[in-house]
């Protein structure tokens, strides 16, 4: 909850100072996190067949840590132009 809840609070100064937008790129940015964790929550019940799977924890941890690498790592490439 922590980890979402940073991402949330980042985005407005994430699209104004790296990716040199307005508001509406902090807008994009947060309806595609809203709707990725739409998806993976949808994943997760389909995963879990509707019970509490503790084994699904680790993979969400995976997926969530190399996306954000991802954006790191993206991100610094377009700091760089």
């Amino acid at each position: 909850m922590v980890f979402g809840a940073v991402f949330l609070s980042q985005f407005p100064s994430f699209a104004k100072d790296v990716l040199h937008g307005n508001s509406n790129v902090a807008s994009l940015l947060l309806v595609v996190f809203s709707i990725g964790i739409a998806t993976g929550s949808l994943l997760c019940e389909v995963l879990s067949r509707r019970h509490v799977e503790i084994g699904l924890v680790p993979l969400g941890a995976i997926g969530m840590s190399v996306f954000a690498l991802d954006l790191y790592f993206a991100s610094s490439w377009i700091a760089e132009i």
